[in-house]
């Protein structure tokens, strides 16, 4: 018999799957290098930026054998970064470079596997892949003049999710991962997608990201299926 608590680490006597869906909502920081290449007067820099966000995530959860399973799912993100990337006075535009600004990260697919170490206890290790729009992404061009980007980049994570659940079906969860994000760039005074038009005032801007992040949050079984 477990002794009631606020979180059941002790040992059980079966291992029980937690089948059926699930809900999170995560506070979200990620330490990110910015990579820019050929960017008007912004040409091969770098930079690490702090930016905090918040995720929405569904996943859903089905077993596979005794104490382990499989995760499909989508989660939504907004972030803001505040990183200046290749500014200086001589430049013009107020002495900004290359800036971020806030993100929407478009419903990402969602894969991994789980392993449930008892009722209270379960690990998610996850792979994600989506688009994240940058609507106020903007660099600075060799005659002074700021120009809006407006980019579009794919962006890949790993994530790798602990949850405790207390009494019920709520659960505390913390999540470690690594973000990669890219776009090639080509064309100016429109929206930078995969393959806007080229033009002579800019006419390639490269743009990568890489780095952690930390999701702190609450996780909401919200379903079930089959006997657990």
């Amino acid at each position: 018999m477990c002794v009631p608590c606020a979180f059941a680490f002790g040992p059980s006597e079966s291992i029980t799957f937690r089948p059926g869906g699930n809900v999170s909502l995560l506070s979200s920081v990620q330490q990110i290098e910015w990579d820019i290449h050929e960017a008007g007067g912004v040409k091969n820099a770098a930079k690490w930026s702090f930016s905090p966000g918040l995720v929405l995530r569904y996943a859903f959860h089905f077993q596979f054998i005794r104490g382990i399973g499989g995760v499909v799912g989508t989660d939504v993100a907004f972030y803001h970064d505040w990183s200046d990337v290749g500014g200086n006075d001589a430049m013009g535009c107020g002495g900004r470079g290359f800036r971020a600004g806030p993100s929407f990260s478009f419903p990402s697919m969602t894969f991994g596997v789980v392993k449930s170490f008892s009722e209270a206890q379960r690990f998610v290790l996850m792979g994600q892949y989506t688009g994240t729009t940058f609507p106020w992404m903007k660099t600075c061009l060799n005659d002074g003049s700021e120009q809006l980007l407006a980019a579009i980049p794919h962006s890949a994570a790993i994530l790798g999710q602990l949850d405790l659940f207390s009494e019920g079906n709520t659960a505390f969860s913390v999540a470690l991962g690594y973000r990669f994000l890219s776009i090639q760039c080509v064309g100016i005074r429109s929206v930078c997608t995969f393959g806007s038009q080229k033009t002579s005032a800019l006419e390639k801007l490269d743009i990568a990201a890489k780095g952690a992040l930390l999701q702190l949050g609450m996780t909401w079984q919200t379903s079930t299926e089959g006997d657990r």
